[in-house]
């Protein structure tokens, strides 16, 4: 399917945070697990070196405070 717009994907394809669910964020995705009120980093993926000693995506830190 291809899609001839200026619209953001990610606004055309929204998909809400839940279990196991997985954000883009330049180069890395970023698997998100819902501990009931936050968003909570389970595990990233990234083909830099540097994001993965980068704190800010540790396992079981807060991704984002709102689900």
């Amino acid at each position: 399917m291809i899609l001839h717009t200026i619209i953001n994907p990610d606004d055309i394809f929204y998909t809400p945070i839940k279990e196991g669910f997985y954000h883009k964020q330049d180069n890395r995705y970023i698997e998100t697990v819902n501990n009931g009120e936050f968003a909570v980093i389970r595990s990233m993926f990234s083909t830099n070196p540097y994001d993965y000693l980068s704190e800010s995506f540790t396992p079981a830190k807060i991704f984002c405070d709102k689900i």
